[in-house]
């Protein structure tokens, strides 16, 4: 989103310029080992478009990540103009502490709050084992009732 702010006076054009805003970042309520997950960035007051970078655990994740070995297993996607964070797919390794920053080249570059994210296993023994007790169950009401 582009803001500016003109006037003219005697021929004159005067346009102001607006660094970004503290950005926000959105986060999907849980983040599941094996699925895709999608984590966004975004802020609404600078002009021009920002671009946006993401850091974990404070290790820039577009530049500095690759060299660090704690990233080696980590799946991901930084676009730096959506502000989007992909990862495809979770890994465990991709819980930590993630934080955005937008940058338009007017002013300073704006952080936003630090968040935790965990990424969870789908418990599919806990699943299973829960069905067949109820169905356990339902046969023994069933006789019960006979």
């Amino acid at each position: 989103m582009m803001k500016t702010w003109s006037t003219s006076t005697m021929g004159r054009h005067l346009t102001v310029l607006v660094p970004p805003s503290k950005p926000t970042v959105n986060i999907p309520s849980s983040l599941t080992i094996g699925n895709r997950a999608v984590l966004t960035c975004s802020e609404q007051d600078g002009s021009l478009p920002s671009e946006y970078s993401w850091f974990k655990d404070g290790i820039d994740m577009l530049t500095d990540a690759k060299k660090t070995r704690a990233f080696i297993s980590s799946l991901y996607t930084v676009d730096p103009k959506s502000g989007d964070l992909i990862f495809d797919p979770v890994t465990a390794f991709d819980s930590g502490k993630y934080h955005c920053k937008a940058q338009n080249g007017f002013g300073t570059a704006m952080r936003s709050e630090a968040v935790r994210v965990d990424a969870v296993e789908l418990n599919v023994g806990g699943i299973v084992a829960a069905v067949l007790v109820t169905l356990i169950l339902l046969d023994f009401w069933h006789l019960v009732c006979l």
